[in-house]
């Protein structure tokens, strides 16, 4: 155990930020793929029920017409003590329906012989029909209580998130924090025993005291803190703030609209069309919506407080976006890809490494992203001489445009071999369909001397390694 926790306090501090931000992505993806997977279920079995409860009316009012020559055949719930006998306009024929002691049954009778009267009993046990509806309102209601904690989830691991990186980030500029007005007793610092864990404490309740804050004046202190220009910059901000408010409704008033509510969403601009009073919840158009922008807003939040305080580690920031694109595109979601492309290559040149190749990456992993989406990627390949960069690029563009006989030619080649070599060509997510075809396969042979069969072990080993390259210890 102590040498686990020895080997924890090793890993430097701009790694430590960046497996923050990694954790925090994949968390959240966690989470809407547990909404995506759960709330159909609750909705199924809400149809389930309801389809079943409707089927007993159905059943019973087909019985009474077929039986009676009833054209309308009305069901009613009774105690098993009482019954009622239902008449059409003629008096002839009548429906009685009572709550027995078993099971559902249907009786003709018949007055001495004669057919001008008949009498249809229909019988169902009460507590069936009560357990079925009572059933159907309480898998509605754990469909909504679901849909409301998600929500209340998401925004807690925010804050948990920037609570991580606000302490990490103050601990390696403590002046940004104490100042003269953060004093300390000399008992205190006795009972701490030390200057450094005087000024610990002191980060920690800075940080303890921001987390109680509304989510406006968190943003407002990152920003003067760390110059993020999220305020400004961040255009979906008011959406943000939304679901912090709202998560705030769904924990102090189970959804209920307060007046603190409607006021605070005013105040940042976002638009109110609920009133006092007003019920409110959440369904799956409204989590993955706020899923997405809390998605990029601790996309943007981790990364530009890196390049804010590691100015001299920014080559492996932007190593890690690469990574983290990559390890998005394993998982199949190339719209969160896409996402994180799309930021990388939004970074200003000045907060960039001098290392091209990473912008490079990014634009081939923004491709493919857009492909696996069915979308345009030729426009964002279009302004780069690939030909005169490092084979590997070509590659990439064959594989993208589906030249596949170009590719495997290409890929005999020494520079191939030796770059993107037997590890790349079985995990890299460009050659994903590449990996399909008879010309790869007669390639990688030639290469290796043996088949290219999936190896899923083998493979997501490869893939995890690429993933968190970034994310060693070591510095």
């Amino acid at each position: 155990m102590s040498n686990l926790s020895s080997d924890k306090e090793e890993k430097p501090k701009h790694k430590k930020l960046l497996s923050i931000i990694d954790e925090y992505l994949v968390d959240l993806e966690c989470l809407r793929e547990m909404h995506a997977s759960v709330v159909p279920v609750l909705q199924a079995q809400d149809k389930e029920r309801k389809d079943a409860l409707a089927e007993i009316f159905r059943f019973a009012e087909e019985k009474g017409k077929e039986k009676s020559g009833l054209q309308k055949t009305n069901v009613a719930l009774h105690d098993g003590n009482e019954s009622i006998d239902e008449a059409d306009d003629d008096g002839n024929e009548s429906i009685d329906e009572a709550d027995d002691d078993g099971n559902e049954s249907i009786d003709e009778a018949a007055d001495d012989g004669e057919k001008e009267e008949k009498k249809i009993t229909l019988k169902f046990k009460r507590t069936d029909l009560e357990y079925i509806t009572t059933n159907v309102k309480k898998i509605e209601k754990a469909e909504k209580l679901f849909e409301k904690q998600l929500v209340v989830t998401l925004v807690s691991r925010f804050d948990e998130f920037l609570g991580k990186i606000l302490k990490l980030i103050l601990e390696k500029n403590p002046e940004w924090v104490i100042s003269d007005d953060k004093t300390i007793s000399y008992k205190d610092l006795i009972a701490l025993k030390s200057v450094d864990k005087a000024i610990q404490g002191i980060i920690y309740k800075e940080v303890e005291d921001l987390l109680r804050d509304s989510h406006e004046k968190q943003i407002q202190y990152i920003d003067d803190k760390l110059k993020l220009g999220i305020k400004e910059n961040f255009s979906k901000l008011k959406e943000f703030l939304e679901v912090a408010e709202r998560r705030n409704l769904f924990v102090h008033t189970g959804g209920t609209v307060s007046s603190q509510y409607i006021d605070k969403c005013r105040s940042f601009g976002c638009k109110v069309e609920s009133t006092l009073g007003d019920k409110l919840g959440s369904n799956i158009e409204y989590f993955n919506s706020a899923f997405l922008v809390y998605f990029e807003i601790g996309l943007r939040i981790g990364q530009a407080s890196y390049r804010r305080v590691f100015e001299d580690e920014i080559e492996i920031a932007d190593q890690a976006l690469n990574n983290l694109a990559v390890k998005f595109m394993n998982l199949g979601e190339y719209s969160l890809a896409e996402t994180i492309t799309e930021f990388d290559l939004a970074i200003p040149e000045k907060l960039r490494s001098s290392d091209t190749e990473f912008l490079y990456f990014a634009k081939i992993n923004r491709a493919v992203s857009q492909k696996f989406q069915e979308k345009d990627f030729e426009k964002g390949l279009s302004e780069d001489p690939w030909k005169v960069f490092h084979p590997k690029y070509a590659l990439s563009i064959h594989v993208l445009r589906e030249e596949y006989s170009a590719a495997a030619k290409l890929m005999k080649s020494d520079e191939i071999k030796s770059s993107v070599g037997q590890g790349g060509l079985r995990a890299w997510p460009v050659f994903k369909l590449f990996r399909e075809t008879d010309e790869f396969k007669e390639s990688y042979k030639e290469i290796y001397g043996n088949e290219y069969v999936p190896d899923f072990e083998r493979d997501s080993e490869l893939k995890e390694e690429q993933e968190n390259k970034a994310l060693e210890t070591e510095s």
